[in-house]
């Protein structure tokens, strides 16, 4: 056998036998049984160090519940940190730029010169404060007088109103000087609130990341949304006897993960048979295991695992 570990290296094991374990499951004597497996050592030679273990364990669970208590600190990311491309200019993109509304749709929104973006955005605030949707077709909005005079349909979808805008609004380029100050002059306020809000954001450690892709989205809007599954079947975690916890190091693992934990112990003991690899020669933690036998098969060794394994309380 082994000789006992000093304090400094009995902490740092039950901290990792506490990290790796659940905490719910697990007892004192399991820390002491894994304790004994992963230093080599009797019961007795360890018993001596129970009261120091217990101490540690109790440190570790009150720093682990102060630790849950206390606020999340706000992330906040320097300017070094900062992805290169909020640290460039705000610029407008094609659809803020302003455009010159033609009529009636200049009459019907009230301005002359508007970002484009904001376009749909009032036809919609519109469209529901007047309930035009068809009830038959939510997707389809039926004009009301004023809207249809407006955008010179009946009927649309707002799939197809960039289209139908696209007719109704001019570039200021195009149009007389007075015009042309004016799109500067909305361009440039809209401008001024972009870059308070990028920088109200920055302050405040708030930074939306685009998706790649429109798969990326839904599979996070899928993956949000379904909570996780418990595990069940072979895969639920079942309680391991002594015997067999002697043989796998865990007290608690699905039955998948103990036939792998056999056969790393197997491999790692060198036990595989020689003159007949579907053969097992069994050690003494092995035979405790396979009810006495010196020997078991590759396939024969499962129907032992049973009276090893019961429902977690």
């Amino acid at each position: 056998m082994g000789d006992v570990p000093d304090q400094s290296d009995l902490k740092a094991a039950v901290a990792d036998i506490l990290r790796t374990n659940d905490l719910e499951k697990i007892t004192m004597r399991m820390v002491m049984t894994m304790l004994c497996t992963k230093f080599s050592v009797e019961a007795e030679q360890l018993a001596p160090h129970k009261r120091f273990v217990r101490e540690t364990i109790n440190k570790y669970l009150e720093d682990l519940e102060r630790a849950a208590s206390a606020p999340a600190p706000r992330k906040r990311k320097s300017a070094e940190a900062l992805d290169p491309k909020l640290l460039k200019p705000v610029r407008l993109t094609g659809i803020e730029r302003a455009v010159v509304l033609a009529e009636p749709l200049a009459t019907f929104l009230g301005d002359t010169v508007i970002p484009r973006s904001h376009i749909p955005k009032r036809v919609s605030e519109y469209v529901k404060k007047h309930d035009l949707q068809d009830p038959n077709d939510r997707r389809s909005i039926l004009c009301d007088d004023a809207l249809k005079t407006a955008l010179k349909v009946d009927t649309f979808t707002f799939f197809s109103l960039a289209k139908i805008i696209s007719g109704l609004v001019h570039k200021p380029d195009d149009c007389s000087q007075e015009l042309k100050d004016l799109a500067k002059e909305v361009e440039e306020k809209y401008l001024i609130e972009k870059q308070r809000k990028r920088d109200e954001n920055i302050a405040n450690g708030v930074f939306q990341e685009k998706k790649s892709s429109k798969k990326a989205k839904v599979s996070k809007a899928k993956s949000s949304s379904s909570a996780p599954r418990k595990p069940s079947g072979l895969l639920k975690p079942m309680q391991l006897s002594e015997e067999l916890f002697a043989v796998c190091g865990e007290a608690q693992l699905p039955r998948t993960e103990v036939v792998k934990k056999i056969w790393v112990y197997i491999r790692e003991n060198q036990l595989k048979d020689p003159n007949n690899g579907n053969r097992i020669l069994c050690d003494a933690k092995l035979q405790a295991v396979f009810d006495g036998n010196s020997t078991v098969t590759n396939m024969g060794m499962n129907k032992y695992l049973s009276a090893h394994l019961s429902q977690i309380e």
